[in-house]
């Protein structure tokens, strides 16, 4: 059974059966036999934001989404848990106030999706301008909440964004191969981020194939280097550099995708030890994010959250491998410091956060070691991220190694006794 809140799984559901919210709403109307239908798509789009609860329509809602009550019944609990705990953003929908051209996502674009889902040969630029808003909400969200949750509905919009990349022809072909990359590297982003590699690795093969056909240069450079990021994690050091030095060949990159690369390949030679090299594509990316900074309008819209600051964590990441500590400790506190409010509490920044406390342990500093530690595990029980909960324990291991009687480690411990293990392998 689902977990999930009422609204998301309405929205799910209904597009996995392939159905508008107008359509929805008639179906509805009829189960009810209701004459006059008094139900509008409006009301449905309520329930699927969240604004209201489907109390009364339950049992028409099991029918016309042929679920049984009991899971939707479900689902209505855990919205009025999230209601108690405060607002929250359904992955389904863009993030707020995001456009593009100046245009939000409307019910409109939403019933164009449907439509073109149905017959994927009628897409025009107006249905991909649809797709580019909703992918853009879907990253931004995925800042919020973490890989996980994102996992099932972007891969059932990407089954809609394979069909339409299989049927386009004429000059729209460009536009949908163009977003169809990204959306296939951003599939493979989260499943690489929750503990799924092998899948990664074919999704990143898929953008590479749409981006290659429409020789989008950066898109080609983002999925080699993204696949590198794959021999990062499984510990390869020399296909983690090569395949991040083969992602800055050619020309027609921006600065911020190079940058991205060559700070990968820096992570790849410290995983090798060669701190000569690493020092060189760190400063190199270091000179690259400066210049994409002074032109950011140049810059891809999925490198968004590239900047100077990360790039100091990523520094960070590269001493801990080389086993400079201390160095790696005062990049990573002076990179998390920087980073915005808003995703403070989220599953990428809890890795980080998860790093940087085992460098402090690994220099003796117990205290803010365990504080840290603790940070992250609040987050890494919320999201069950495969990743955060994996570098967690094996913290934990060096934490209880050192000191096992002390009160924040065995809390930590208690946390972690709740959660499933992974065979997701974590680099150091």
């Amino acid at each position: 059974m689902r977990s999930e809140p009422i609204g998301r799984l309405i929205a799910l559901r209904r597009q996995e059966l392939g159905h508008s919210q107008a359509r929805l709403a008639e179906l509805l109307n009829e189960i009810a036999a209701l004459d006059p239908p008094t139900l509008t798509r409006h009301e449905i789009s309520r329930w699927e934001r969240g604004d209201r609860l489907p109390r009364t329509w339950l049992p028409a809602l099991a029918t016309a989404l042929r679920l049984p009550v009991e899971e939707l019944k479900a689902a209505v609990e855990v919205s009025r848990a999230v209601k108690r705990a405060g607002p929250q953003e359904s992955p389904w929908e863009p993030g707020s106030g995001e456009s593009v051209g100046g245009e939000r996502f409307t019910p409109d674009d939403e019933e164009r999706l449907v439509a073109v889902a149905r017959r994927p040969s009628r897409a025009d630029g107006r249905s991909v301008e649809a797709l580019e808003v909703v992918l853009r909400g879907q990253r931004l969200t995925e800042d919020i909440v973490g890989s996980g949750p994102l996992v099932r509905p972007v891969l059932a919009q990407l089954s809609v964004v394979e069909l339409l990349a299989r049927e386009a022809r004429g000059a729209v072909r460009h536009r949908v191969l163009s977003v169809a990359a990204q959306w296939a590297q951003f599939s493979g982003w989260l499943h690489a981020n929750s503990g799924r590699p092998r899948e990664a690795s074919r999704l990143y093969d898929r953008a590479l194939t749409w981006a290659t056909e429409v020789g989008d240069r950066n898109m080609i450079s983002t999925a080699l280097n993204m696949k590198a990021h794959l021999a990062w994690i499984a510990g390869e050091a020399g296909a983690a550099a090569g395949l991040a030095e083969a992602a800055q060949r050619g020309r027609g990159i921006t600065p911020g995708v190079l940058a991205l690369a060559a700070q990968q390949e820096a992570r790849g030679h410290a995983m090798a030890g060669d701190a000569e090299a690493v020092e060189r594509k760190l400063d190199e990316a270091a000179d690259l994010v400066a210049r994409a900074a002074a032109d950011p309008e140049e810059e891809p819209a999925w490198i968004y959250f590239f900047n100077p600051d990360y790039l100091v964590m990523q520094r960070g990441l590269a001493y801990r491998l080389l086993g400079r500590h201390d160095r790696a400790a005062a990049s990573l506190s002076v990179g998390l410091a920087q980073m915005p409010p808003e995703v403070r509490a989220s599953e990428w920044i809890a890795f980080y956060t998860c790093r940087l406390a085992d460098s402090y342990a690994r220099l003796g500093e117990r205290d803010a070691a365990c504080a840290y530690a603790l940070d992250s595990a609040r987050v890494g029980t919320a999201t069950a991220s495969p990743e955060l909960l994996n570098g967690l324990r094996a913290l934990h291991a060096r934490l209880h190694r050192h000191w096992p009687a002390h009160p924040d480690v065995k809390t930590l411990g208690e946390a972690l006794a709740t959660t499933t293990p992974s065979p997701t392998d974590t680099p150091a």
